[in-house]
């Protein structure tokens, strides 16, 4: 949740962020682990527990940036500014255990101008307030049952947020991170609309065109799925391999580098790539000319420039970047493909995929089958001028042919198809017909 929302800020700018459930400092110590915070930030940290206030208190002591922290009902607490940033963890409470209908939804009613339906639960409340004590353009990243959209007021919640807000997204939590209960979760994200901005709905539920289909399954059953490494400015670290220096990681960044099926092993991209901290590495040379050049047209590097400013430990520098065998590009102009990626670190412009089970060159076939490019343009949301796109979140939840139940000897007639298909450079035509002819045969009408 931490990176989500420090992606969504505006870097080398302070900002007023607002935890209204902040409990033991959880976020606040979360954005300081990833370098989300700068001096000039002021935070306003909110919890009814006078434990949990003192426990915060204590921890913010000494700190770079201001805080200010309040000891309230963040419900009928009134805020005497509005906010850059909000993140939250409500408390999760069901409407039953209230006592709403005499306390917060008239106070909603009255001072927010908002009919909270009366079988919400309480992180509703927590969502509904901290969106609107937001500046028009402020961010939000709130964590939440990965049921909501399937109730009533789930509906209504997301009504609320789709008529003020842009950019909204769901991103799922792995595992389950409430403590003794059985609730998946998933973080809801999202900027409040400027003043004459189009809103933004999320995508709509139930667009997939094989769910619950015998033989089908969603995506995330059968690959191991992850987002690549994003550069903290491509223009910056980003280098041709003919001309790169020593040093250098080859690396796939833009597909259209990628003709066909596969990532060929003359790929023309590099990074320099330089593990956190490694200020004596042999890339450093390179990276400092580069940072002067930067220094001479500061409009056009402003990202790279402010990491040098304010993280001059850790400017020069990027976490482990992934590998993947198969590789897909998320933004959609025409059929979806999937890329055969055999040794190459890839970035954030691809989702990398591991198969669970199956063969690489099966899975590759599949991937590619008319089957999965039709179910992952039906789940995409239009970007307009004819793209699309998928989140990971939606990418993940894609019913595609279940692989693991497919007959030994069509597995193995996929592989064969997978391989034709990744060699091949200019017409692979062909291959996809026979895919889709081997699949249309096992999986019947």
């Amino acid at each position: 949740m931490a990176e989500l929302l420090a992606a969504r800020r505006r870097e080398g700018f302070g900002a007023k962020i607002l935890d209204p459930c902040v409990g033991p400092a959880t976020f606040p110590q979360a954005l300081t682990r990833v370098d989300a915070l700068i001096a000039e930030d002021h935070l306003t940290l909110v919890d009814v527990d006078d434990q949990m206030v003192d426990r915060t208190r204590a921890w913010c002591a000494g700190r770079e940036w201001a805080a200010r922290i309040v000891r309230a009902d963040y419900l009928t607490w009134r805020p005497p500014e509005q906010f850059d940033l909000a993140i939250l963890n409500p408390p999760y409470l069901r409407q039953e255990w209230l006592d709403a209908d005499r306390t917060y939804r008239p106070l909603f009613r009255e001072r927010l101008g908002v009919d909270v339906p009366g079988t919400a639960n309480l992180y509703v409340y927590f969502l509904v307030k901290a969106v609107t004590d937001l500046l028009p353009g402020g961010s939000f990243s709130c964590i939440v049952p990965d049921t909501w959209r399937h109730t009533r007021f789930g509906e209504w919640l997301e009504a609320f947020l789709s008529d003020r807000c842009v950019d909204l997204a769901i991103e799922p939590v792995p595992d389950q991170p409430f403590d003794g209960v059985l609730i998946d979760a998933a973080i809801l994200t999202g900027t409040t609309a400027e003043v004459g901005e189009p809103r933004a709905a999320l995508p709509a539920l139930g667009k997939s065109l094989f769910y619950g289909e015998t033989g089908f399954a969603p995506l995330q059953e059968l690959f191991e799925t992850r987002r690549g490494l994003r550069l903290k400015q491509s223009s910056f670290f980003l280098c041709r391999r003919e001309s790169a220096p020593e040093g250098a990681t080859p690396f796939v960044k833009h597909v259209r580098h990628v003709p066909g099926y596969e990532v060929l092993p003359d790929h023309p991209e590099a990074a320099l790539l330089v593990p956190s901290s490694a200020q004596d590495h042999r890339l450093m040379p390179e990276l400092l000319l580069r940072l002067k050049a930067a220094q001479s047209v500061p409009d056009q590097n402003e990202t790279i420039l402010t990491w040098w400013k304010e993280r001059p430990q850790a400017w020069f520098s990027h976490p482990p970047a992934p590998y993947a065998p198969i590789l897909f590009n998320y933004y959609l102009r025409s059929r979806p493909r999937h890329i055969r990626n055999r040794e190459f670190l890839f970035s954030d412009n691809f989702y990398g995929l591991t198969p669970r089970s199956v063969s690489i060159e099966a899975c590759l076939a599949l991937l590619n089958s008319t089957f999965v490019t039709d179910e992952l343009l039906a789940c995409s949301r239009p970007q307009g001028s004819g793209l699309a796109k998928l989140q990971l979140y939606e990418y993940r939840n894609c019913w595609i042919p279940d692989v693991r139940e497919l007959d030994p000897d069509v597995v193995c007639q996929l592989a064969d198809l997978g391989r034709r298909l990744a060699v091949s450079r200019d017409d692979a035509s062909g291959e996809l017909r026979s895919i889709d002819r081997v699949l249309r045969q096992a999986l019947g009408n």
